[in-house]
């Protein structure tokens, strides 16, 4: 529970390796307050979490948000995110990384080029 401009802002975080009984007794003791964390001036509630799929050899980021309308309607939005566990497995990846990086640095030396060149010639 922490605030913002004197009003309470509730984060609850949840750790998979605390087990599931962990996770129902907190979100349980939320419910049994007597001030609800979820009431009527709740205009957004989101939940994240990375999961694991280690026969592909993925994660993904997963982020659900509930948006609540001062008309009562509830609009829900999903993101989700995917990226490989172990990118550099195979060696054409890092190829393409360091072939980047050579381009960007070229880009930044030309723009400090730029840079320069236009400093000396401006009128003082």
């Amino acid at each position: 529970l922490t605030f913002d401009a004197g009003e309470p802002i509730y984060s609850l975080v949840l750790d998979s390796w605390q087990g599931q009984a962990k996770a129902l007794s907190e979100l349980n003791r939320l419910w049994a307050e007597a001030d609800p964390w979820v009431d009527d001036q709740t205009a957004w509630v989101g939940i994240k979490f990375l999961v694991l799929n280690p026969d592909v050899g993925v994660f993904s980021s997963v982020q659900a948000d509930f948006f609540f309308s001062a008309s009562g309607a509830i609009i829900p939005d999903t993101n989700v995110l995917t990226f490989i566990a172990e990118p550099y497995q195979d060696g054409t990846l890092f190829y393409w990384d360091v072939v980047w990086l050579l381009l960007y640095v070229e880009l930044l030396l030309g723009c400090i080029k730029d840079l320069v060149w236009t400093l000396k010639k401006r009128p003082q």
